[in-house]
């Protein structure tokens, strides 16, 4: 037994102790996270799988969206019973299946997918056919849609959100949507972005606040309330800002003012496409990628950046990829090419790489029930990653059904 283990197996005995036994153990078995063999998920795409979404209220749905129009709902708590040949016992098949049969399936590629947070009882996608849908997951049925201007590449719901059920929706036109899915209407548009917004996350501390990032380089921190943007995330600016004096109302101070209110507007977080965001599960942190092959780290408090390097995060993407992180939120997975890199968040050490896919990766997205990392391509796969099981079960696995039958 190691000595790790060990000490902390002796430190459980206070409460303490037994949050960090716990926190080491599933940090231990994130860093080790491999191809699983056993648990296999059956893709029905024909195309890139580009979007995946987990319910977060059981963690037993896996909400996939694909290049080829597809939708698709798969269980990743209960392997399908095998009824056909080609399925085996670690099998996890489809719960639910929009293809193109439905009249109700998107025309072009689902770029996003998401749940609706409070139930699994209704989801929403966006497609490169300017349309946002929102479906009746135990019909399979759209409940409504709503119609945009240009091509959609994100839609994101708040899962802290108390007091409404707007959907954010960001795509080929500069102005970000926000949709009322109660009414069927749209509530109103923010305005800063000078060119697409490709990426899109809600606050997990507030539920009034987004957090949006386009082709223009910017990352942008909006209340919809106010419609107005609190917030230009600058890569420039490393420290936590100080306050600033008072000044007396005057000419010449307002003109200063004005001039760097301005300034701030034109502050860029990437000096590249943003291609995503997303908030650490903890609320201390934003994580953005953009095609500059940078992943920067984000104080939430004062939205400075933090001056992590993580190193060789290759991004050519021309669409939006999804990140995700897992347990209390050290580990990043950010996918980069054919791969998935797996980062510690504090320090920007490389932990490992997953390589399974065989194609571009697009998306990733974490189980901290089960522990498992799941992933989509363009192979049109989606693959389960999973720490390997213990050597002591291994080794004490039945192997009477192994054994020869004419063997005496």
């Amino acid at each position: 037994m190691k000595p790790s283990v060990l000490s902390g197996l002796l430190q459980r005995q206070s409460e303490q102790g037994q949050r960090t036994f716990t926190k080491q153990l599933e940090a231990d078995r994130v860093r080790s996270l491999a191809f699983d063999t056993s648990k296999q998920i059956s893709s029905i795409h024909k195309g890139g799988v580009t979007w995946l979404d987990l319910e977060r209220s059981e963690n037993r749905y896996l909400l996939a969206g694909s290049a080829d129009c597809s939708v698709a709902v798969y269980d990743v708590a209960q392997p399908t019973q095998g009824d056909k040949e080609d399925t085996g016992p670690g099998d996890c098949g489809s719960v639910l299946k929009i293809t193109s049969s439905n009249p109700d399936c998107h025309r072009y590629s689902v770029s996003s997918v998401a749940w609706y947070p409070v139930d699994t009882g209704l989801f929403v996608t966006g497609s490169f056919d300017h349309q946002v849908k929102v479906w009746d997951a135990n019909l399979g049925q759209a409940a409504c849609s709503f119609t945009f201007p240009d091509r959609v590449f994100g839609v994101a719901m708040s899962s802290a959100a108390a007091t409404h059920c707007l959907i954010a929706v960001v795509g080929g036109d500069p102005h970000v949507k926000l949709c009322d899915p109660a009414t069927g209407g749209f509530t109103h548009s923010l305005v800063g972005h000078r060119e697409p917004v490709w990426a899109v996350s809600w606050s997990l501390d507030c539920e009034y606040h987004l957090v949006t990032g386009g082709c223009d380089g910017q990352v942008r921190m909006w209340d919809v309330r106010t419609y107005h943007c609190l917030q230009v995330f600058d890569e420039q600016i490393t420290q936590k800002p100080k306050a600033k004096p008072s000044r007396p109302d005057s000419a010449s101070n307002r003109k200063r003012a004005k001039a760097e209110q301005a300034k701030k507007a034109e502050a860029t977080a990437h000096d590249g496409r943003v291609t995503g965001i997303l908030p650490t599960p903890d609320g201390l942190h934003w994580l953005t990628a953009g095609t500059d092959n940078r992943l920067r780290l984000w104080d939430t408090q004062h939205n400075y950046h933090l001056l992590v390097h993580y190193p060789q995060t290759f991004n050519s993407s021309m669409k939006a990829r999804q990140l995700a992180v897992a347990g209390e939120g050290d580990v990043i997975f950010h996918p980069s090419g054919g791969i998935i890199q797996c980062l510690h968040r504090l320090t920007g050490q490389k932990l490992g790489t997953l390589r399974g896919h065989l194609d571009t990766v697009n998306c990733c997205c974490y189980n901290s029930y089960q522990q498992e990392l799941y992933s989509g391509a363009n192979d049109c796969n989606i693959l389960v990653w999973a720490a390997p099981a213990p050597l002591e079960v291994v080794e004490g696995l039945d192997t009477k059904d192994d054994q020869d039958a004419w063997s005496d």
